[in-house]
């Protein structure tokens, strides 16, 4: 740990939170550096507030075999022991570098689906909504899933009301389905040998309501190759050739 009174921020370096019973291979959560820091812009408009920045964090929710091993999220425990780490009200965070896998651990070979170089900022987490500003608190982030695809997600919201209140726009663009063969094969028992998924959605939220659209586009997808023989055998051609025809039907027509 970094102290730096000037600054009046502290720093946690190489931490990594472990379960204790059934323990995981990986860690629920690490990063490289956690600043905790006053934000001195706030305190020009009278406001005394806080801003976390993590550098190379990373997040691992796991399946496992057992209960006591998976990870699949954390307890409202931790809400109280971040405000014991920091007292002051956050209205900035800020992610440099950052993951997230979904790995289960169950399945052979193992699945990770994850998106990486994530880069993202909120803004106005303690601001309250002002005559004709519905949503006050920003949220912006970049990224990649897969190694490839590109992320971007734009977010305002009201992050105070007690309902969903929020406006989005987000994309995923050119996912390469071969580089998601391990979850194909483990949850639906088959393999793409070519294609690219992108997903578009606009969605605002209010009031207990949502409306706006999810648009998923596959292009190109090959799961079935006439012909090919593998050690499945005729069940799982049959299988992959059902699949095929799904992809048919749901496909984007020109």
């Amino acid at each position: 740990m970094d102290l730096s009174l000037i600054r009046g921020a502290y720093q946690i370096k190489d931490v990594s939170l472990r379960k204790i019973e059934g323990a995981s291979t990986v860690p629920f959560f690490s990063a490289d550096v956690v600043d905790l820091s006053v934000e001195w812009g706030a305190l020009f408009r009278r406001s005394f507030v806080g801003e976390i920045v993590l550098h190379r964090p990373r997040v691992n929710f796991v399946v496992a075999a057992t209960k006591q091993a998976s990870q699949p999220g954390i307890d409202s425990s931790w809400e109280d022991r971040t405000k014991e780490l920091f007292p002051l009200d956050l209205n900035r965070f800020e992610i440099h570098d950052g993951e997230i896998h979904f790995r289960d651990l169950t399945r052979t070979p193992e699945v990770d689906i994850h998106l990486d170089r994530m880069e993202a900022v909120a803004k106005g987490l303690t601001t309250h909504p002002r005559a004709g500003e519905a949503l006050p608190a920003t949220y912006h982030m970049i990224g990649r899933a897969m190694n490839h695809a590109k992320l971007r997600v734009d977010m305002e919201l009201e992050h105070l009301a007690r309902d969903p209140t929020f406006d989005m726009d987000a994309e995923l663009t050119g996912l390469e389905i071969t580089t998601l063969n391990d979850f194909l094969k483990a949850y639906a028992k088959v393999d793409a040998e070519g294609g690219s998924f992108s997903l578009y959605t606009e969605m605002a939220a209010s009031k207990g309501g949502f409306k706006g659209y999810v648009k998923p586009i596959i292009k190109d997808l090959r799961i079935f190759s006439p012909g090919k023989q593998d050690e499945g055998g005729f069940p799982r051609s049959t299988w992959e050739a059902m699949v095929a025809g799904v992809e048919t039907i749901l496909e984007n027509r020109p």
